[in-house]
């Protein structure tokens, strides 16, 4: 029984460092901003994971680009970008 549980309680601990090694960096579309993003901010921060939302002036393709790259290049590791709208422009832009 304390094996299992031992096992349960590192189960558990694997997934939060999992969690925390992975920045989450939620990038919003066009006609809105970041603000957009904050039931979903909160939900996944209660989770533990590790959140950036990136706040696009939306006067720019070039200024969304850059702002979000910016963004992703500050963090350490991997990052896994979410996105709505016109994001995937971006995304398709930063990684060529």
């Amino acid at each position: 029984m304390n094996t299992q549980k031992s096992n349960q309680r590192e189960s558990k601990r694997n997934a939060t460092n999992a969690k925390s090694s992975k920045a989450i960096v939620l990038v919003h579309g066009g006609f809105v901003d970041g603000s957009g993003w904050a039931g979903v901010y909160k939900i996944l921060k209660n989770e533990g994971f590790n959140l950036l939302v990136v706040q696009n002036p939306t006067k720019s393709l070039a200024d969304d680009v850059a702002i979000t790259k910016a963004t992703i290049d500050s963090l350490d590791g991997d990052v896994v970008l979410v996105g709505h709208e016109r994001c995937h422009v971006c995304f398709n832009v930063r990684s060529e």
